[in-house]
């Protein structure tokens, strides 16, 4: 049976989140490459597949996913800002080192690389009120008996 209480499913969540964030990296991409009428090409997979192998680990390696219950919002939105900025520092001198980016569109690049960390911290304002309210409605209490008191 899958308990209530969120401190147990903690783990699974933050898997979920971190999953979640790398995919919507990727769609978000291909979303906008799509609306600018980019061509797509094998080199938009190529870093599309390469850009979710990096958030996975930046993302995890910043912290992104530990408790910040109590943790002030504009914290958490810098942290999610130094992984993003290492994901883009790598992708940049991956650019470079290949001399590829002519196969890429700036404008897509541009407002992908400066929009995404504003999209990631909207998605993990909304995983932090949806935690607040379960909580509220008591999914995360804690059962004790006391035997022996008297």
């Amino acid at each position: 049976m899958l308990s209530t209480n969120l401190r147990e499913q903690s783990s699974l969540m933050a898997r979920f989140l971190h999953l979640l964030d790398c995919l919507l990296v990727m769609g978000y991409l291909w979303l906008l490459v799509n609306w600018y009428h980019v061509p797509w090409s094998p080199y938009y997979t190529r870093l599309e597949i390469i850009t979710f192998f990096l958030c996975l680990a930046s993302f995890q390696s910043f912290q992104l996913y530990r408790s910040w219950r109590g943790w002030k919002f504009y914290i958490e939105f810098f942290f999610i800002l130094k992984a993003w900025g290492a994901v883009i520092g790598i992708l940049l001198f991956y650019f470079f080192i290949f001399k590829i980016s002519h196969a890429y569109s700036r404008v897509v690049f541009m407002i992908w690389s400066t929009s995404t960390p504003f999209l990631l911290f909207f998605v993990h304002v909304i995983a932090r009120k949806v935690l607040s309210r379960i909580r509220s409605n008591g999914k995360n209490v804690r059962r004790a008996v006391v035997a022996g008191a008297g």
